[in-house]
């Protein structure tokens, strides 16, 4: 192989510079920059000349002389035959690792050319402030906002002054540090800074700056608990109260007027207190231990903030490095970790929400400096040891524009209650998702559909300075354009609706497999195959939801939800839970499913305690719900149907009543008349008493069961009948088939009869009932309709074979 004149030329050049550039410091360091003999040196950010050294590990720069064993990954080659150059020669405008900052001039600082991490300032290219939300240029448009009378914005302005005008509470003067009054006094510094931008309002930039500038406890000793955790959850709220820092120093450095000095000074806290996060959460203790173990919210949290204030405070000596820590990081956590692109995420609704409360600033800022663009980053290895490019520069593109960033956070807008809360599977509770802040980020006013109403009620958590700089008040609500019955076998969920009003008739049903069950990790529910009902307005059959981490065991196993036991197990969790904490080991699979006007339907299946699961749903003209349960397993087992409908306890203003084939669940505006038959045998009912999220705490409501031992053709028939509190009561009879088959007659208020049947049976079945002759063929669910002279539609119960769970202890 030969070498280009123009490469040997070139780096015989840099030699004399770069001799003079090992010398001036520790030489058998070799961490910079080497000149021409270590036959074995490691190198690390190197540039060799033409001598060969070929003892050494594989180089991750630039070699000048031919490989005998290319292995270059971001490098430039000269003339091999092997590899194929990637980078052009150093020039007076080459920039290799798009840092920002011209290879000549990382020459001159003594930083790497070929490593983004290494540059002494974030992008020095980008200049300015603000630059986080806004840009210099767009301060008097954005000012004009908060004049918008009835507008979000208006309402928007309204909170951000009261915050701004609030009393910050002060730190302990003992030397104990509270991450959450840093919060509280970080949030009155930003809308303080935020006003005085956009007002001129001299005192609430001050204020702001002093609040910035303050000094504060060392937190480090937080960092010294237990092996798998930091004190006062620092992690998750120390990186609240520095987004809002670093937000409010943006503000404050591009007010026009401020003292310098006091700039200064603010910047000098502000970087001390970065500092900190990251000697705690980016370096050796429990902090990193339990961030690295992780992997969710926990991590996205600390390096958002971080990733953030590099943009906002970039002549940091750590900000490049921290940026490019904190988006490689938040790449893989999203967009491999945790979520897929159809709109599923692995720790659930409340964790996207909440997680993201640290870290879509982040993203937002990004794409508006640089929209669409592929970042080239080299991941750092401090919050993460997963990373497949760790330690190698690699391509990020603009995780706002990446297809399962933006999945996520429309599986989570899909999903949605009736309310526009989100929907509580897995450790969730309902909340209300910053859909102003998405809607402007995404550039997708569909988001803006479900900030309007009224218990989402424009929420801007963490975010509203932001939202009211991002959000384009020409912006309008866009009803969604998805379908409303949306089924998604990759996300892991169903949901079925007859409207997008508030008072559709909403279902929700939970099939998770792959990385939406297995990243959830200790967040996660045994809750496959469990269905929510709600319908005008009210939530009449629910999941518990999740309290908090501290209680959620009250909530989070197979007992809790809605679906079928095996002799009393359901999808199991590691034997040494919950002193060991996972995510259980069933996967649950969609396999067909089917929408017209009639009939709306679905069937996924599962395998736990040795027996195969199948669960068919279908909702019938828009105003019932049928589920089928099909149970296979090669001896006579005991199953038990569960369902938890929000009445009776001591949940407000509810009733429940138990009735021969179930009860009715009864709340202000609606309730659920359930009934319930096994195909073999008669059912032994059962009421107990199941906790449930309710306001930061919980309460009780009734869990029905119904328990039956069943052989083959194991089963059951289910019918959720919701009505208005002032509707005429249905009445359900159950019609007996014979063994292996159950069937149901509903005649409702109005008239309108009904006649359901599942066969298990190896043989077809009639039923006769209610004046209906339904046919039902061997293994199938089957609904009769008298509307339009007699109608009837049959599905089949089985589906494909599916894997085996995966035992946490392999056998012998």
């Amino acid at each position: 192989m030969s070498i280009s004149l123009r490469t040997l030329a070139l780096r015989t050049t840099l030699v004399a510079g770069l001799a003079l550039a090992a010398c001036a410091g520790d030489v058998a360091s070799h961490d910079v920059l080497d000149a021409s003999t270590d036959a074995t040196a490691l190198d690390t950010r190197t540039v060799d000349t033409a001598a060969q050294d070929t003892g050494a590990p594989p180089d991750t720069v630039a070699d000048a002389a031919p490989d005998a064993d290319p292995g270059d990954t971001s490098v430039v080659d000269a003339a091999d035959a092997v590899e194929t150059d990637t980078r052009e020669p150093f020039g007076p405008t080459t920039d290799q690792d798009d840092d920002g900052v011209l290879d000549l001039v990382e020459l001159e600082d003594g930083t790497d050319p070929f490593d983004p991490r290494s540059a002494r300032t974030w992008h020095p290219e980008i200049v300015g402030h603000p630059r986080l939300f806004l840009g210099p240029d767009d301060v008097a448009a954005v000012a004009a906002r908060k004049d918008l009378a009835g507008t979000p914005h208006a309402a928007l302005w309204a909170r951000i002054t009261a915050r701004a005008a609030a009393t910050p509470p002060e730190q302990p003067t003992d030397g104990t540090y509270v991450p959450s009054t840093a919060v509280a006094r970080g949030e009155i510094a930003e809308n303080a800074a935020f006003v005085g931008l956009l007002t001129g309002d001299a005192a609430a930039t001050q204020a702001a700056l002093d609040l910035i500038a303050a000094p504060f406890p060392d937190p480090s000793y937080l960092n010294v608990g237990t092996t798998f955790d930091v004190g006062a959850h620092y992690d998750l709220t120390e990186s609240e109260a520095l987004v809002a820092f670093c937000t409010a120093f943006d503000y404050v450095a591009g007010t026009p007027g401020v003292d310098p000095e006091a700039l200064l000074a603010a910047e000098r806290r502000l970087t001390q207190r970065i500092d900190y996060m990251r000697a705690i959460c980016l370096g050796p203790g429990g902090c990193r231990t339990l961030i690295r173990n992780e992997r969710n919210n926990h991590t996205m949290k600390v390096v958002g903030a971080v990733g953030l204030c590099a943009i906002a405070v970039p002549d940091r000596a750590t900000a490049a490095a921290d940026f490019n820590e904190a988006v490689a990081s938040l790449d893989w956590l999203l967009n491999t970790h945790q979520a897929v692109a159809e709109g599923g995420y692995g720790e659930g609704w409340n964790y996207l929400n909440y997680g993201s409360q640290s870290y879509i600033q982040l993203l937002a800022a990004m794409h508006r400096l640089a929209p669409g663009r592929t970042w080239l980053l080299r991941h750092n290895g401090l919050a993460l040891t997963q990373v497949p490019d760790q330690n190698q520069v690699a391509p990020h593109l603009d995780l706002v524009e990446n297809p399962t960033t933006r999945g996520a956070f429309l599986g989570m807008l899909k999903a949605t209650r009736p309310d526009g809360l989100t929907v509580p599977v897995d450790d969730a509770n309902p909340s209300a998702m910053s859909a102003g802040f998405l809607a402007a980020m995404f550039d997708d006013p569909r988001f803006l559909w479900n900030w309007s109403k009224a218990r989402v009620n424009l929420a801007a958590s963490r975010c509203a300075t932001g939202t009211f700089a991002l959000l384009d008040p020409a912006m309008t609500a866009t009803s969604p354009d998805w379908p409303r019955d949306s089924f998604l076998p990759e996300a892991g969920f169903s949901v079925l609706r007859t409207t997008f009003d508030a008072d559709q008739l909403y279902v929700h049903v939970n099939h998770e497999r792959g990385v939406v069950r297995n990243a959830g990790f200790s967040h996660e529910h045994a809750d496959n195959l469990s269905v929510i009902v709600h319908a005008f307005g009210e939530p009449l059959i629910i999941d518990p939801g999740y309290i908090d981490y501290s209680r959620h065991q009250l909530v989070k196993y197979a007992t809790d939800h809605n679906l079928v036991l095996v002799d009393g197990e359901g999808p199991p969790f590691f034997p040494l839970d919950p002193l060991v904490e996972t995510q259980p080991n069933c996967d649950a699979f969609l396999h067909t499913f089917d929408a017209d006007p009639q009939f709306t339907t679905l069937i996924a299946s599962t395998k736990y305690a040795d027996a195969e699961l199948a669960r068919r749903v279908v909702r019938v003209d828009g105003r019932f719900v049928v589920f089928a349960d099909r149970m296979t397993s090669a001896a006579s087992r005991e199953y038990t149907w569960q369902l938890n409908g929000l009445a009776g306890g001591d949940t407000p203003d509810t009733t429940f009543s138990a009735t021969d084939l179930g009860g009715i669940w009864a709340r202000p505006n609606a309730r659920a008349v359930v009934a319930v038959v096994p195909t073999v045998g008669a059912a032994t009912f059962g009421q107990t008493l199941e906790d449930h999220q309710n306001d930061g705490g919980f309460k009780q409501h009734v869990r029905l069961t119904a328990a039956a031992t069943m052989d083959t053709g194991a089963g059951f028939l289910t019918v959720i009948l919701p009505e208005r509190t002032d509707d005429p009561a249905a009445t359900v009879v159950a019609v007996d088939p014979g063994a292996g088959v159950a069937a149901l007659a509903v005649t409702f208020g109005d008239g309108a009869v009904y006649v359901v049947g599942v066969n298990l049976s190896a043989a077809s079945v009639t039923v006769s009932g209610a004046g209906a002759e339904l046919a039902l063929p061997p293994g199938e669910l089957g609904v009769w309709r008298a509307a339009g002279g007699g109608e009837a539609r049959t599905w089949p119960m089985a589906t494909p074979e599916i894997p085996d769970p995966v035992p946490f202890i392999p056998e012998e």
